[in-house]
């Protein structure tokens, strides 16, 4: 109990944590002398908080950098309604970085399936072009038919389309096999031009 006291004592008389909007989490305690910080160091180590002791503008600060650590120390001081607040603020703020991860992500695979389906259309124009979009097995003209009517559409999205259509299934690598022989047909094309 008294090494509670001690550490509420030296927050409230000389500490101050930073809100928790930005990732710089940040708790100190500002002391007179290297040995008072080292006490409040040891203090908060009864309570397993890890901290460290710089200098600056000749006082000694005890501080703490991580997150949980903060938390940790705020409950030991009785700070109930602030540990609350800064728990809530980083768990909101944690949670939009994951959503804004998560977009980005999404944003990223959508963009590379955008990618291959436009080299996908781009080989089956040529082949066209040169008149040789006719002469594919049925096999590669089912495929192509069907990024040609779903430009945008994923392949996983093309194998249920697949699967109306030609009432039969077809497997995510079957699918890309084809469509890498329609691109090899159409690079063949520009090799002997």
């Amino acid at each position: 109990m008294l090494c509670k006291s001690i550490s509420r004592g030296t927050f409230l008389a000389s500490g101050s944590v930073n809100a928790p909007n930005t990732a710089n989490y940040h708790l100190e305690i500002s002391t007179e002398s290297e040995e008072l910080a080292k006490f409040v160091q040891k203090t908060m180590r009864q309570f397993e908080i890890e901290s460290k002791i710089t200098v600056r503008r000749n006082r000694y600060v005890v501080y703490i950098k991580a997150a949980d650590s903060i938390a940790d120390f705020l409950t030991v001081v009785g700070a109930h309604a602030r540990t609350l607040e800064f728990e809530d603020v980083r768990i909101q703020r944690d949670f939009k970085n994951s959503l804004t991860r998560l977009d980005n992500c999404e944003v990223a695979n959508e963009m590379k399936i955008i990618k291959a389906g436009n080299n996908q259309i781009d080989a089956i124009q040529k082949l066209i072009e040169h008149n040789r979009y006719n002469h594919l097995e049925e096999r590669l003209l089912n495929v192509a038919e069907l990024r040609m009517k779903y430009p945008e559409s994923s392949l996983n999205e093309l194998i249920d389309y697949y699967e109306e259509v030609h009432n039969e299934t077809i497997s995510k690598s079957g699918l890309q096999h084809r469509f890498k022989k329609i691109i090899e047909l159409a690079n063949r094309i520009e090799d002997n031009e």
